[in-house]
């Protein structure tokens, strides 16, 4: 079954997002007999006030079971359409993920216990491929690369590249040599990869444990950047670099940073400083502007609750994280992305009733 196809919508009145005074200049401007225009624009008023106080995002909507029909109650599909339709030329073409040995002496491992623990992750990939008929690239530096190619998957390729090489392409050797000295960081390490890969190949970067949940391929070519929902009534988002389209201007800014915060920083680094929270210095007040796709919180692992926030902010990501797999520790990978895309067919139709 197709794991894509169930985004949420709560349409409203077209009142609703006309203001009082839309109403009174549209009766002003029609061709009605003047007798009737004060008893039009009365009636206007009435049910322009009636629906605008009803216009705002209900307290409980998690639970209320709003009618659907294909967007989010924030963003109608058709809006969406056309906010896609006005964006011109895709930014990227196709998308990436990047399966590395890091750059220490970590990177003259084998490719061959990874890859088989990812696999049921690369099954899932390839059907998702499939379903967009688009093809994931999977790029690697392990020194065996080539003997880890895949089998069945003809969504899915997998592609060695050079580490020295693709730094020097960016003046990060110097960095590269500080990276090497790191003792066993793989995140920091894939945080900077795939800024490079972006850059040079113009596609769209996502991690191996994310589902995509919009069924239209040209969503996610367009620049973008994931941000989850940490807490809603305080607003409370984070920028994410799991899955991401940027365009080259901007990621040349990121890699300047990561660059400069390697040679000058000192070696002390937090968690998401490479990856996240850089992400947030590097795309705030900037231009080209970036879209924010909504994602799930990565700590809560309650699939109803993911489903619900899935469909109520029509997340075009859903983000299978280290927190929700091992709260699910029945499921293998591929369990757990079924077993969440049928919890969003079973709340989707709570939803509609």
């Amino acid at each position: 079954g197709e794991l894509w196809d169930t985004h949420a919508t709560f349409p409203r009145s077209k009142l609703a997002h006309m203001s009082i005074f839309d109403s009174l200049k549209s009766v002003a401007q029609s061709r009605v007999p003047c007798i009737w225009t004060v008893p039009i624009a009365l009636a206007f008023l009435f049910c322009g006030a009636y629906f605008y106080s009803g216009s705002s995002h209900p307290p409980e909507m998690v639970r209320a079971p709003f009618p659907r029909d294909g967007g989010s109650y924030y963003a109608t599909e058709k809006a969406t359409e056309i906010m896609f339709n006005n964006a011109g030329k895709p930014t990227c073409n196709d998308f990436f993920t990047v399966f590395t040995a890091g750059v220490g002496a970590a990177a003259k491992e084998s490719c061959l216990k990874p890859f088989k623990e990812l696999s049921d992750r690369f099954e899932v990939w390839n059907d998702q491929m499939r379903s967009l008929n688009s093809t994931m690239y999977v790029y690697t530096n392990f020194h065996d690369g080539h003997m880890c190619q895949f089998s069945g998957y003809p969504n899915l390729k997998m592609v060695n590249f050079d580490t020295d090489a693709l730094f020097a392409k960016f003046n990060m050797t110097e960095a590269l040599a500080t990276m090497k000295a790191w003792p066993g960081r793989p995140t920091r390490v894939a945080d900077v990869m795939r800024l490079l890969l972006a850059r040079e190949y113009h596609r769209t970067y996502i991690d191996m444990d994310i589902l995509l949940i919009d069924a239209h391929r040209a969503h996610y070519m367009h620049p973008f950047a994931g941000a989850a929902i940490f807490q809603d009534n305080k607003n409370a988002l984070e920028i994410t670099n799991s899955a991401f389209c940027l365009p080259s201007s901007i990621l040349e800014r990121m890699i300047a940073f990561v660059d400069r915060r390697i040679r000058l920083g000192s070696n002390n680094y937090f968690y998401t400083e490479l990856g996240p929270s850089m992400f947030h210095k590097v795309l705030f007040n900037q231009y080209p502007a970036v879209s924010l796709f909504s994602q799930n919180h990565p700590a809560v692992a309650d699939l109803d609750r993911l489903a619900r926030e899935a469909l109520i902010y029509n997340h075009r990501t859903i983000h299978l994280s280290g927190h929700v797999r091992k709260g699910h520790p029945e499921y293998t990978y591929r369990e757990l992305a079924l077993a969440t895309k049928e919890k969003l067919v079973s709340v989707n139709s709570q939803l509609k009733r």
